[in-house]
Order: structure tokens, then C-alpha cells, then sequence
């Protein structure tokens, strides 16, 4: 062979050694093996973060959700400052702190793409090829960290990992966490869980006309851990055992889908609270849950509307009957002789002479009506249907035979 090919030969097969080493190559840092393990957010200030922003993009834009700190409770802003769940956005942010690092490599144009990494505020980009976008900022909305949360990993093993971004950086982390969880909307942030009653400690249901202010039908137990009765009696007809178990149960574990909003921005025509037939659950130890089931709610979420309200019949020799003229009567004494006293220089210590003791059931109460009455709730339809009000649907249909 001649010098000549045989030079242009040795430099034809080292191009194409180096355009193959870097096809095989081009995701790999030289520094892969040192930062396997490493946390990639270590540093984060968890007790300096006061804003958890979460951003993504629908077909109809941006959208962006804001959980703050408001004292000492997280709050949904974009849900007209409902209380958030912490341990959702607790969660979120120990995922965050907790991830480590699998491996890494130089973002490319096509990596953002197959990755779904871009910029969730970036024009012109298809919103599968998105990212969500979290930020963690400080009292000054000062960032403590700031990423781009792209797809999983797709692994049949169903191993946890994640491709991750951190903003102004070129370079894509595979990490052991997974962020498919990650709400998108106000109201998977919520604090959902409302009530939690047992069954067990509900002495009455009152199911109650708010036109003629008279019960429809009551519900009630002779005594504990006895089974409900109509009261009065209902004779020569058989009793749906399980609906008015359905009925007892409502309180237990009730959740809500959304918030409609403050109770006085939205009207009783929309809500219908003023016209539908309420519920009165009367408590053993004189708590008492006024429960207004509404119309079909408006919006994305189906459901209906519910707001509720709490106060406590003082029992009288250790019990109180419950019916509707004491239910409407009943005012909780501790709750007005607070508001008496109650100013913007007062705290629990200086009306402690009206409750002295803050668990009681009248102050939970009180605490609760603050706390759930001035919201009105969109709840799930299978909850919705649990609060039966035409008693006729307690009761077995029976054949007429000639």
C-alpha cells in the first residue's frame, strides 16, 4: 500500500473512531461515577421555605399552583386560602431533599423532548414535551431550589426514578425518587379530610324541612351501642338495614373533591342550602353537626355542594333529647360568651373563666364551627347519596298482589 492511502486510511478510521465514541458516549460525564449516590438537593433550608410553587403547561396554557405558609398552617392561594394538606406538600419537598443521583448527562435538544424537560413556560413548545416545574422559595421569594420534573424512568422492575432538571443547569439527573404523584391542580392540595365521626357516638339523625322548620323522619339510638330506630315507630313496613347504616356513616371519614368558595360569595340559589331538606346529627355528648347537602355543583368536578356547621346541646341530667325546636334553640353558650369577650387583645388564657377546660365538647365545637362553617364544600356524589331524605327510601318496596 502505498504511503499516501495508507495515511489517508489511519485518519478515515479515526473520524469515524471519534464520531462512534462520542454516538456511545455523548450521555456520559466524565464524572458519572463520583456523584453516584449524592444527594442532588442536600442543601435545601427546609425550615426557611415558605412557598411551595408548582407550574405546568395544559393545551389552554400555563397553569400554576401556590401552597404558602399563613402563620403557622399551609394554605392553597389559588383555592381562596384553604388550608393545605402538610403532609402532601411535606412529602413532596422530603422527596426533593432525599433524591439521589443514579446517573447524569449533558441535556441535548433531544433528550429535553424525549424527557419531557422543557420549560413549562416556554411558547411553542407541545405540552407532553413539558416538564412541571417546582419551586421552593423563602419569606423574600428568594428560590431554594428550583426543577424541572420530567418523565419516569420506564423500568419493568416498577422501580421508583425520575429525570430531573434543576433550572439553569445543562445537565439531566436520573434520580431513586418518583414524582408521578405530583398534583397539578388547587385541589389535589386541599386538606380533604373533613369529619371523622363514628357511627357509634351519633345518638339521633334529624333529616329537617326548612320551609316548615319540622323533621321530615328521625333516626335515632334507645341508648350506646344499641341499633337505630325510627322515631316514632314505622309499622307494617321493612327497614333498609344497610341504608341506615349509610346514613349513620356519613360523618365518618367525609371528605371533599373541591372548594366552591367562601360561604358569602357564593348564593343559596347556586348552592340551593336555603330550600333542600338539611340533616341534624345529634352526638352522645351533645355535639351537634348541621349538615346542608345542595344542589349539583358547578365545574370541572362532579359532586355537590355541602356546608356544615357545629355547636353542642348542653346535655340536661346527663342527657338531652334531640329534636328540631331544641336544635334550632341551641346556641352554643360557650361560643356567645367567648365572642363577648373575644378581641383582638384576648387569647385563650383570658377566657379561660368561660371554658376552663379547652377540650371540652362545647369549646371543640366552637373551635370545629370556626374552622368548617365558612366554606362550602363540593363532596363526592356516593357521599351525597348516603343523606337520604325522602324516608321512603329506607323502607322495601312491597308487591300488591290482587
Amino acid at each position: 500500500m502505498k504511503p499516501k492511502s495508507f495515511v489517508l486510511l489511519f485518519i478515515l478510521l479515526c473520524v469515524l473512531a471519534s464520531i462512534t465514541f462520542f454516538v456511545l458516549h455523548r450521555e456520559k460525564p466524565s464524572s458519572e461515577v463520583s456523584r453516584m449516590g449524592e444527594m442532588l438537593f442536600a442543601h435545601i433550608p427546609l425550615d426557611d421555605i415558605t412557598t411551595v410553587r408548582i407550574s405546568h403547561q395544559e393545551t389552554d396554557g400555563l397553569k400554576t399552583v401556590n401552597l404558602k405558609k399563613s402563620g403557622s398552617e399551609w394554605v392553597v392561594e389559588d383555592l381562596f386560602g384553604f388550608p393545605a394538606d402538610f403532609k402532601s406538600i411535606s412529602d413532596l419537598v422530603g422527596k426533593l431533599k432525599e433524591s439521589k443521583i443514579g446517573r447524569h448527562f449533558e441535556v441535548s435538544s433531544d433528550s429535553l423532548s424525549r424527557l419531557a424537560l422543557h420549560d413549562p413556560g416556554q411558547p411553542d413548545i407541545s405540552h407532553d414535551e413539558t416538564a412541571i416545574r417546582i419551586q421552593l422559595l423563602d419569606k423574600d421569594q428568594k428560590s431554594l431550589a428550583d426543577v424541572l420534573v420530567g418523565k419516569p424512568r420506564e423500568s419493568s422492575t416498577g422501580a421508583g426514578a425520575h429525570y430531573l432538571k434543576p433550572t439553569g443547569e445543562n445537565t439531566v439527573y436520573l434520580v431513586d425518587q418518583t414524582f408521578r404523584s405530583v398534583g397539578k391542580q388547587p385541589r389535589e392540595w386541599i386538606q380533604a379530610d373533613l369529619l371523622d365521626i363514628p357511627s357509634t357516638d351519633i345518638e339521633t339523625v334529624t333529616c329537617i324541612d326548612p320551609e316548615q322548620q319540622s323533621a321530615i323522619y328521625t333516626v335515632k339510638r334507645p341508648e350506646r351501642g344499641a341499633s337505630p330506630e325510627f322515631h316514632p315507630p314505622v309499622e307494617n313496613k321493612s327497614i333498609k338495614s344497610r341504608t341506615v347504616e349509610l346514613l349513620f356513616d356519613a360523618l365518618s371519614s367525609l371528605g371533599v373533591q373541591d372548594i366552591a368558595g367562601p360561604i358569602e360569595k357564593i348564593s343559596e340559589e347556586i348552592t340551593g342550602f336555603g330550600t333542600l331538606p338539611y340533616f341534624d346529627f345529634q352526638l352522645f355528648d351533645g355535639t351537634l353537626y348541621r349538615v346542608y347537602p345542595g344542589k349539583k355543583a358547578n365545574g370541572e368536578q362532579s359532586g355537590y355542594y355541602l356546608k356544615i356547621e357545629v355547636s353542642h346541646v348542653k346535655p340536661e341530667n346527663g342527657h338531652k333529647e334531640s329534636t328540631v325546636e331544641s336544635s334550632e334553640e341551641t346556641v352554643l353558650e360557650t361560643a356567645d360568651q367567648i365572642d363577648e369577650v373575644e378581641g383582638p387583645n384576648n387569647d385563650l388564657e383570658e377566657i379561660s373563666h368561660v371554658a376552663v377546660n379547652p377540650e371540652e365538647p362545647a369549646m371543640e365545637a366552637y373551635n370545629l364551627n370556626r374552622k368548617l362553617s365558612p366554606w362550602v364544600y363540593v363532596i363526592s356524589d356516593w357521599e351525597h347519596q348516603s343523606m337520604v331524605t325522602d324516608p321512603e327510601g329506607f323502607f322495601e318496596k312491597t308487591d300488591i298482589s290482587d
